[in-house]
């Protein structure tokens, strides 16, 4: 299943096209310049926190052993608990347990809670996976969280998977404040490479970092220098081995000595 919100009138199911509610498909969502990987003129789905959601008709998550969340979202403030982000009610129930605390829930594999301290208003893409032996939450492409245990079966019931609220924790309600864009629902578990690589293909590439400067001060300590990140390493020979420089940051100040000593920059 994905779910792209951006022609204003229908979700994409692999059992078809389903109508939705128009209104809630006239806000900009991630679009290129500022996401190069998503289309010019890409809409997200605005939702209310009291009435708008999107029922996709299908109970997708019925009897899975493995299985993956996917989406940006762009929360609005709010105080409420137990609102719902996309999930199938009494199956995988998963959304905001708290203002800042995400949660999936399952009957079968148990749940995982993890904290979401990003300012509201901004972006970011979340997924949250179904191994068959734990459950898994990332933010924007990496592993925040691991919890629940093993099952072959996370869960069914006669509820249909919703976004945005409807009835995702519970019968009805739980409804969303914000935007969602970009939903998919896979019946397995993607791997960390896969899920930094959806997240990568969206943002524009991080520049790699890059000394920029390597200078001897007056009391014979050496200070380099770095911008764009990343962890410093040293090695005696510029062919390596190269170790990390521990807890440095730029600059960096080292003791003088006399032995050679290279230095250089990799992406954290």
């Amino acid at each position: 299943f994905f779910f792209q919100a951006e022609d204003g009138i229908r979700d994409h199911c692999v059992t078809g096209v389903q109508t939705c509610a128009l209104p809630i498909f006239t806000t900009a969502g991630l679009a290129a310049p500022d996401y190069p990987g998503i289309a010019l003129g890409n809409k997200a789905g605005s939702f209310d926190g009291s009435s708008v959601y999107i029922d996709t008709g299908k109970q997708l998550l019925n009897g899975l052993g493995q299985f993956t969340l996917e989406y940006w979202v762009n929360p609005a403030p709010f105080t409420a608990s137990r609102i719902g982000i996309v999930g199938q009610n009494d199956a995988v129930e998963y959304g905001f347990i708290a203002p800042n605390t995400i949660q999936i829930w399952t009957p079968g594999g148990g749940s995982l809670d993890t904290a979401y301290n990003f300012p509201r208003g901004e972006w970011h893409h979340v997924a949250s996976i179904g191994t068959g032996a734990d459950l898994r939450t990332y933010y924007d492409g990496k592993l925040v969280g691991r919890g629940g245990g093993n099952t072959a079966n996370y869960g069914s019931s006669g509820f249909n998977v919703k976004i945005g609220g409807g009835g995702v924790f519970d019968g009805t309600g739980n409804f969303f404040t914000g935007l969602i864009d970009e939903v998919a629902i896979y019946d397995k578990a993607l791997t960390d490479a896969q899920i930094l690589a959806h997240y990568q293909s969206a943002v524009p590439p991080i520049p790699a970092p890059k000394i920029t400067g390597i200078v001897r001060a007056a009391d014979g300590s050496v200070v380099v220098t770095w911008s764009k990140g990343g962890t410093l390493q040293s090695a005696s020979v510029i062919t390596g081995p190269w170790s990390d420089v521990a807890g440095s940051s730029s600059p960096y100040v080292g003791a003088g000595d006399a032995a050679q000593k290279y230095f250089r920059v990799i992406r954290n």
